[in-house]
């Protein structure tokens, strides 16, 4: 496990990290190749992710429901700095139900 990896201790945690698949993974329409590229969108019985667009084609593809044993972090400078900022992040429950707050002096990671 990578030293960013222990950083990653809650399931909001996951959310905008580039990953790359180290199994081939399928969905209902497609089945996609071991070292494919994702970007995880949320966590809800395991990742749920949404593939980079295909070079040939330009289409992406989402899958969901997947392990993270089955994808790798990968190593990058964004990675990093939005793994430092969504644990900064955290889940309030209100009047309202529950949403998610961010110190105001955080500023968001864009791409």
């Amino acid at each position: 496990m990578k030293p960013e990896e222990k950083l990653i201790k809650r399931k909001m945690d996951w959310e905008g990290l580039k990953v790359k698949s180290l199994k081939p993974l399928k969905n209902g329409w497609a089945s996609l190749p071991e070292g494919k590229i994702f970007t995880v969108s949320s966590w809800s019985r395991g990742l749920s992710m949404r593939s980079d667009p295909c070079e040939c084609c330009g289409i992406r593809l989402s899958i969901s429901r997947v392990s993270p044993n089955d994808v790798e972090l990968l190593d990058i400078d964004f990675n990093r700095k939005l793994i430092e900022w969504n644990s900064k992040r955290k889940r309030v429950v209100g009047s309202f139900g529950t949403h998610i707050v961010l110190p105001t002096n955080i500023k968001p990671v864009c791409n």
